[in-house]
């Protein structure tokens, strides 16, 4: 919105999510990778910006399909291996509101730019279980998105704000569980977790009188999650999904004064 008002009575849901299919006929889960999404309110020359509702959702989440496995089944024939999840990618959310009079303004603030990766698909035993079970595939990995909060540089009116009862900013990343191993003369071997890597949150009041108004609470959450290796015998070498996290950053990046956060 650039000089002009958007006023929502009820609630605004904005979603960009990605999500991979799943693997049929030993196929591997689809990747799943959160598209963009930006919420501006901007202030010019012919005046202030205003964008409202009760509450906001956005959502640019990346959603890896699980591998083909047996889920529970025997193969008609002989022992095979279940095949790899799908890796996630968050997505990228941009909401700004500028110093020089934009606003945006309601009870609650929901952003997510999440990422699970897929499940490894479950190994095959044989129809007469006399060879060694088919492998587990692995868990998809994941990478959290990104999401800015931000407040750019204007004419220094110090009119514009971000004003919400409650904010909840989420960049979390889940890598997902390997398939498990099939039964036989011996068990086939889990699959590896998917690793996972938390996203970034970034919260800039900028210059000239940005404001950030939080009347209850501030949250955010860039937690990595590993996935667990799949199930097999005692010995084997099904390794767990290694996990970061991400990095949050809050506060004002410039040198100017009259920037409040509350």
């Amino acid at each position: 919105v650039n000089a002009g008002a958007l006023a929502v009575a009820n609630d605004i849901l904005l979603l960009a999510n990605g999500e991979g299919g799943n693997g049929v006929i030993f196929g591997d889960g689809g990747v799943g990778t959160g598209g963009s999404i930006t919420l501006t309110a901007n202030g010019d020359s012919r005046g202030n910006s205003l964008i409202s509702a009760s509450s906001f959702l956005l959502g640019a989440e990346g959603f890896g399909g699980d591998g083909f496995g047996a889920g529970g089944q025997i193969s008609l024939n002989s022992a095979a291996n279940g095949t790899a999840g799908g890796n996630a990618q968050g997505g990228t959310i941009f909401i700004n509101a500028a110093a020089d009079g934009g606003t945006i303004t309601g009870t609650s603030l929901l952003v997510r730019a999440d990422a699970e990766g897929g499940f490894g698909g479950d190994g095959f035993a044989s129809s007469s279980l006399s060879t060694t079970g088919g492998s587990g595939g692995n868990g998809g990995s994941a990478q959290g998105g990104s999401i800015t909060l931000d407040t750019v540089r204007g004419t220094e009116t110090g009119s514009g704000a971000l004003n919400f009862a409650d904010v909840s900013m989420n960049a979390f990343a889940r890598g997902q569980s390997g398939g498990a191993g099939a039964i036989g003369t011996t068990r086939g071997e889990g699959g590896n977790g998917g690793s996972a890597t938390g996203g970034t949150v970034t919260v800039n009041v900028d210059r000239g009188g940005s404001q950030l108004l939080v009347g209850g609470r501030l949250s955010s959450s860039v937690v990595g999650f590993g996935g667990d290796g799949g199930l097999c015998d005692p010995g084997c070498l099904a390794a767990g999904g290694d996990a970061t996290g991400g990095a949050i950053f809050l506060g004002c990046q410039a040198y100017e004064w009259h920037h409040l956060i509350t």
